[in-house]
């Protein structure tokens, strides 16, 4: 789990920040190439690209992977197969990239900060959950053999270690997109901002004008 988290809270969020994307592309054999600018400007891709479906692919995206591979049959086969282990943390890596590029990203490829807060807590929620079954729940979940040797114990540590640093790393990303949001708008429209607190002075001029019309 600690191994999970690393991918989900460490190695996705700095490749979105790192926008490595363009770099990987560049660095891929000429056909590949090809093939990611046609996927680029195919239609369905571009209404994908837009903030409120691309927002509903990553969190989906994300959603399915980290629920998927912790379902018990998933889960064992990863521990014995060591491709689909492989495949489980690429799975779980390029999900995280996902999620986080829209956040961490270049400016230009950001999506809005409501969108971008939605796509966090929406994905943060079913991430506790899977952690507070793993957690509560009366009796180990998977195998005796895949777990430690105190195997409920063992489960409710790893349903911790998903739990905690996941809530608390989207809260502080969220708490920092939020306060960037509202620095943006007090910089961008001062006056609308200042009639919005309690206490202060009315608008008067041009501003007053412009919010009658």
């Amino acid at each position: 789990m600690a191994q999970h988290m690393l991918l989900l809270l460490v190695a996705g969020p700095l490749l979105a920040a790192g926008a490595a994307g363009l770099p990987l592309t560049i660095a891929a054999p000429r056909p590949l190439r090809r093939l990611l600018a046609r996927l680029r400007a195919a239609a369905p891709v571009r209404r994908l690209r837009r903030p409120a479906g691309y927002a509903l692919l990553a969190a989906a995206a994300q959603t399915l992977a980290l629920w998927l591979w912790h379902l018990p049959g998933p889960y064992v086969a990863a521990v014995d197969r060591p491709v689909l282990h492989a495949a489980e943390h690429l799975s779980l890596v390029a999900t995280a990239w996902l999620l986080w590029a829209p956040v961490l990203g270049p400016a230009r490829h950001r999506t809005p900060a409501p969108v971008s807060l939605l796509l966090l807590v929406g994905t943060m929620l079913p991430a506790s959950a899977l952690g507070a079954v793993l957690t509560f729940a009366p009796e180990p979940v998977y195998p005796l053999r895949v777990l430690g040797p105190d195997p409920l114990a063992d489960q409710q540590l790893a349903g911790l270690l998903m739990w905690a640093p996941m809530d608390l790393v989207v809260l502080v990303a969220a708490l920092a997109v939020f306060l960037g949001w509202l620095l943006r708008l007090e910089r961008e429209r001062p006056d609308r901002l200042a009639t919005a607190r309690p206490g202060a002075p009315p608008a008067t001029g041009a501003a007053t004008e412009g919010m009658v019309r």
